[in-house]
């Protein structure tokens, strides 16, 4: 959840998300499994700063 967590934040924020590096390992870890990802877009979304309540 909490890799999931830091994506939604950074896109909320307008941020890009890191590229995967396929060559990146940790003999520590018994499993390692893909993060899966389904986005969606729309153009009728609005963009609103940080702390603005729209009624």
């Amino acid at each position: 959840m909490a890799l999931l967590d830091m994506i939604e934040t950074r896109l909320e924020l307008g941020e890009s998300l890191p590229r995967p590096d396929p060559a990146a390992t940790d003999p520590e870890m018994d499993v390692e499994e893909p993060l899966y990802l389904h986005l969606s877009a729309s153009s009728a979304m609005c963009q609103q700063p940080a702390g603005m309540v729209v009624p």
